[in-house]
């Protein structure tokens, strides 16, 4: 039986033990007797000391509870940062990647202008540098 059931369980029996007929109607003519008095003195004082005692465990359960809680939070705010920090970092880097990027690109678009605008150089040359069968100059044969 856990602390509540027996509070509960002797909450339900605060009075005395009733004595029948005559021992009730004997407490109504002439009042009750010390023993019985005591003894219900000494009934609810362990019911008040049951009570207490267990009003004092739920108090210190339910603060260990909030330590235990604002630990996580503490721990969970941590991660969170730490996170956010290497989402920034990675999106730093992404952005670092993208700018390497689209220089690449337009490098590589710069160099495929200049190879072509020099294959068409070497061909002009090659052109001029062949003389054609129908033409002869006089100093070279």
């Amino acid at each position: 039986m856990n602390d509540y059931q027996a509070t509960y369980t002797a909450n339900r029996h605060t009075f005395p033990l009733e004595k029948g007929f005559f021992g009730g109607l004997s407490n109504k003519i002439f009042g009750e007797s010390k023993e019985d008095f005591e003894a219900r003195k000494a009934h609810h004082l362990e019911i008040e000391r049951q009570r207490n005692e267990y009003m004092e465990k739920e108090r210190a359960r339910r603060k260990e509870d909030r330590k235990v809680a604002a630990s996580r939070l503490k721990a969970a705010r941590e991660f969170e940062r730490k996170l956010e920090k290497d989402i920034l970092k990675a999106a730093e880097a992404l952005t670092g990647n993208r700018n390497m990027l689209a220089e690449a690109k337009a490098n590589l678009e710069i160099t495929e202008a200049q190879f072509k605008r020099l294959g068409e150089e070497k061909l002009e040359l090659v052109s001029l540098s062949t003389p054609s069968p129908t033409c002869s100059s006089p100093g070279l044969s």
